[in-house]
């Protein structure tokens, strides 16, 4: 019997601690996400693109990545060619970002984007992920 009680015991604290807020993550909409990191940019001749991100929350934002797009419309949409050469790319900023900051990035595909004659590229940059530094919390000591 105490040996039950030990062990349950020892499995409380094992899933308390895994699941407890340290590890939690939470998911967030694509409207949420763009609320927290605001993203500005502009494009080279539809192929560079530079921009700013701006952390619009309380809390520091660790490590952002990007989805970078460009999205393949065709000249003819209605009779649209075989392959796209649309793509998208993850772009990831080794940074800590603290509220209100902004920080500057550039992405230069590669390889380079085709020059075609049969539509053109409309780029698109959005978040993909970023964690959101939360300070440590104290618990009271007796």
């Amino acid at each position: 019997m105490s040996v039950f009680v030990g062990l349950t015991a020892m499995m409380f604290f094992v899933f308390t601690s895994w699941f407890s807020i340290a590890n939690a993550a939470s998911v967030l909409s694509e409207q949420e996400a763009a609320k927290t990191l605001k993203i500005q940019y502009t494009t080279d001749n539809h192929e560079v693109i530079s921009g700013k991100i701006t952390n619009e929350s309380p809390h520091a934002i660790k490590d952002p990545e990007l989805l970078v797009e460009y999205h393949w419309l065709w000249a003819k949409e209605f009779q649209p060619g075989q392959n796209s050469p649309g793509r998208a790319a993850y772009v990831k900023l080794n940074k800590e970002i603290q509220p209100g900051e902004t920080v500057d990035f550039t992405y230069r595909p590669e390889p380079s984007l085709p020059n075609r004659h049969d539509g053109r590229f409309m780029p698109e940059v959005s978040p993909a992920s970023f964690s959101i530094v939360l300070p440590t919390q104290r618990t009271a000591s007796r």
